[in-house]
């Protein structure tokens, strides 16, 4: 008796896997560009490759809007300065790219990588003239704790950490005494999440729910295979009886591929009938039983797990559903959006807030900067005056002055909402829950109702 099995399964690595969900013409940016620089320069191996954590962000979409929105939160609703310096505000405000678009790659990388880097030019007199990002995953630290190298392409570029004294080349990452001001590298601002496994790199928030996005590719990729396969995702053909594998009068014909054609056969047109000859080695009888492995799919599952998925992702980064979208109901029914707020800015955007603030004003203003007694400070949102908006637009709705489209509208910024359809009924005036147009009609009801007795008792006099 023989065996053949179509549909293997194979063991898949955690790259694999994000490898499959990238374009071809991507993959090759997957590759570590120090490779082969780590020891021999005293560059140091970062605990995860920066390149793969930034490619989860194309694989997986709560993560990726999650990383979006704590950036938003944290960089996109401006800044002040708290101290009048007009040389202060004019270089804020001439930056090549605003401070604004800066500080959101910034946090971007610092959400996605665990790290990020802010890079401050000076001119001849050693007055800050630039602040810019540069994108963390091109960067790696030197183990004196005091250079970073920045690798793009076959270039090397060297920076020295804020408050290292002496200058560094930015071609050789040698460190002088003095240099010219064109050999001289930039000072950066380096900005990690605390990482009890590094002391030079941080730990990235979507580290330990990396197998739940392994687990979201593998389970959309099951999917996929379902639907391409009709709903069956393997099959086993068992042949049994005396035969042989090769035609013994046509050495070209092999049995594998003979049943391997005729599956794919059926696969490619359903319901269709599949002939498979084979001969016989003697005069017993060659039977071929086909069977389908594994068990249905069940969508109810699939989206439990998907949802599964999304809460740990959710959870790692500390964002509250409704900032991405995610409709979630309370243990008691009710929505938690300011609830979950508080808890949210308090701890992830503030602290963040208060680490960059205090970073820009020490090394930008005050003391490698214009030595001002300027302070930097990012827009903060205010939870009163958010749940005051909320309150008054659903007292606003529950009376009857603003539709549901026109509430979503004023609190679209709150919830990160899109602009797409939401329906006709979204544009209809409720009064408690009752649409105005139905509400009218049943306030006419009783006087229809006299009426009508009356009609009939009209009638009965006749």
């Amino acid at each position: 008796m023989q065996y053949f099995m179509f549909g293997k399964k194979t063991e898949v690595t955690l790259e694999e896997l994000i490898d499959y969900a990238i374009k071809e013409d991507g993959r090759k940016l997957l590759k570590d560009q120090f490779k082969g620089l780590y020891g021999d320069y005293g560059i140091v191996t970062p605990p995860y490759n920066p390149t793969l954590l930034a490619a989860l962000l194309e694989v997986n979409s709560t993560h990726a809007a999650c990383v979006d929105v704590i950036a938003g939160d944290v960089a996109g609703r401006g800044y002040s300065l708290d101290g009048d310096d007009p040389e202060v505000e004019e270089f804020f405000k001439n930056l090549p790219d605003p401070i604004s678009t800066v500080l959101y790659n910034f946090v971007s990388d610092y959400q996605a990588l665990g790290y990020a880097a802010l890079a401050i030019s000076y001119n001849d007199d050693g007055k800050p003239v630039d602040l810019y990002h540069v994108p963390a995953h091109t960067l790696r630290r030197h183990q004196d704790d005091m250079r970073v190298v920045q690798q793009v392409g076959g270039r090397a570029v060297w920076f020295k950490l804020v408050g290292v004294e002496k200058e560094v080349d930015k071609d050789t990452g040698e460190f002088y005494d003095d240099l010219p001001p064109e050999k001289r590298g930039d000072s950066i601002i380096w900005l990690q999440n605390y990482n009890p496994r590094s002391y030079y790199y941080g730990l990235a928030p979507i580290v330990p729910a990396m197998p739940a996005i392994y687990l979201g590719i593998a389970a959309r990729k099951y999917n996929v295979s379902f639907f391409k396969n009709y709903g069956v995702p393997s099959l086993l053909m068992l042949i049994k009886g005396s035969f042989t594998d090769v035609d013994p009068t046509n050495p070209d014909v092999n049995l594998q591929e003979q049943a391997t054609k005729a599956l794919q056969e059926v696969m490619n047109n359903p319901h269709s009938a599949m002939i498979l000859t084979l001969k016989s080695a003697d005069a017993k009888a060659v039977d071929i039983d086909i069977k389908e492995m594994g068990m249905k799919s069940n969508e109810g599952e699939f989206i439990k797990l998907m949802e599964a998925i999304d809460d740990e992702i959710l959870a790692v980064h500390r964002v509250p559903p409704y900032r991405v979208s995610i409709n979630r109901i309370g243990s008691l029914s009710g929505n938690t959006a300011v609830e979950s707020s508080k808890i949210y800015y308090e701890s992830v955007i503030a602290p963040l807030q208060e680490r960059i603030q205090s970073n820009i004003t020490k090394w930008v203003i005050r003391d490698d900067g214009f030595e001002s007694d300027a302070k930097f400070e990012l827009s903060k949102m205010s939870l009163k005056e958010f749940k005051t908006d909320v309150d008054s637009v659903v007292a606003l709705v529950q009376a009857g002055i603003l539709s549901p489209a026109e509430a979503r509208q004023y609190l679209k910024g709150y919830f990160n909402l899109k602009d797409e359809f939401v329906g006709p009924e979204a544009e209809t005036l409720y009064h408690s829950g009752v649409p105005l147009d139905a509400a009218a009609a049943m306030s006419l009801q009783p006087v229809a109702e006299v009426a009508r007795k009356l009609k009939e008792a009209k009638e009965g006099l006749k």
